[in-house]
């Protein structure tokens, strides 16, 4: 006789017992509400428009690692949540959802870029502001801005060498703002390490409940890496390959310093990455036309000059025009340079068409004029 569970009929019941209890269970399993992180039988919470609509804040180390920071205290001014307690270990990075902009890919020629110093780890405690203006390639304007921050911590003194008593009498960031403001406003700025200024600029602005204007934007550390590959890219390293002298942490040289390295990156690089922050599609629209302005005239040059082939130098006087346009707004295209050294060597100037060359080559070594370049060498 078979043992009593080799028998047929037990393991049908016990299947029609339990399967039907385990179906059960899974669903009232799957209905349950997810328990909020970390606090076990507690469901999340959905934030309020209010809590939502203000500026966010995230501790990290100094090396960009997050913290703990299982203290904190309260925020000094309205517009700001509970910040962790005050260390000269950590800052705090302040989220301008930079990266969610829309980014376009133009070269630079006229642009401005800041440099924030700050008293503590908080991003609106500017205690420095450096301004550097570049205008076809040069840097036209520097100017640096000593600031009184909301806070008397400073912490960082060490860093920059600025102490309280040193800006105690200064203005503040709100008094100076009129005279900032265009400089930002409508603007093409960059920054080296551009999260960092970036948030010190929307923080302070935020602290003293102004708004936030128009700008784009680009980080002149993503050039830096992109066109020397050192071993790192921080601004004294950059620097010192470049052979640039300046005295680190003063915000009006640091800006400066980062506009020379821009303008030696542009010979390598491409392109630059920049963010359009601006409050509607149509202004946004505008605002990369002006900047992709010469990009344009560049491609619209490719196009004409397709018709032109053949043709004698002074036939190709309207495409010239538009090289010098292009040009004028500080547009740098290899093929731009290629065009107008084929013209140039019709019209019987072969230095000034190698001259051409040698320059398109330098920014794309595949625009096609290396040969152009070894005839021409052989016949000057």
């Amino acid at each position: 006789m078979r043992p009593w569970y080799q028998r047929t009929w037990v393991i049908i019941l016990a299947f029609i017992f339990f399967f039907p209890l385990g179906i059960l269970l899974l669903f009232l399993r799957l209905r349950a509400p997810s328990p909020a992180p970390n606090v076990p039988g507690v469901a999340p919470k959905k934030p309020s428009a209010d809590e939502m609509s203000l500026p966010t804040y995230t501790e990290v180390d100094i090396d960009g690692i997050p913290a703990s920071g299982e203290e904190a205290v309260s925020a000094h001014g309205s517009a700001f949540e509970i910040k962790p307690v005050l260390t000269d270990k950590r800052f705090v990075s302040y989220n301008t959802n930079l990266r969610q902009r829309r980014p376009g890919f133009y070269k630079v020629a006229d642009f401005t870029v800041i440099d924030f110093e700050t008293a503590n780890m908080y991003p609106d405690s500017v205690c420095q502001m450096g301004i550097a203006v570049v205008k076809n390639g040069k840097v036209s304007e520097n100017k640096c801005f000593n600031i009184r921050p909301p806070y008397d911590e400073f912490t960082n003194t060490k860093i920059h060498g600025i102490a309280l008593d040193d800006v105690i009498n200064e203005n503040t960031f709100a008094e100076l703002w009129p005279e900032i403001k265009p400089y930002i406003e409508n603007q093409l700025i960059a920054a080296y390490n551009l999260s960092f200024d970036i948030g010190c600029l929307e923080a302070t602005l935020a602290n003293y409940n102004i708004p936030v204007p128009n700008y784009a934007c680009f980080d002149i550390l993503d050039s830096a890496r992109t066109a020397f590959g050192l071993e790192n890219h921080k601004l004294k390293t950059v620097a010192k390959f470049l052979g640039i002298d300046f005295m680190e942490h003063n915000a009006g040289d640091d800006a400066r310093v980062a506009a020379e390295i821009q303008n030696a990156a542009n010979g390598s690089i491409y392109r630059n990455t920049i963010f359009f922050k601006y409050d509607s599609k149509d202004a946004m629209d505008e605002a990369e036309a002006v900047i992709s302005r010469g990009f344009s005239i560049a491609d619209k040059v490719r196009r004409m000059y397709s018709t032109f082939k053949g043709k004698s130098a002074d036939e190709c006087g309207p495409i010239l025009a538009e090289i010098e346009k292009a040009e004028s707004y500080g547009c740098e295209d290899a093929y731009l340079y290629r065009i107008h050294g084929e013209i140039t060597e019709k019209s019987g100037d072969l230095n000034k068409a190698l001259e051409l060359y040698k320059k398109a080559f330098s920014l794309d070594s595949k625009v096609g004029v290396k040969r152009k370049i070894s005839v021409l060498e052989k016949q000057i």
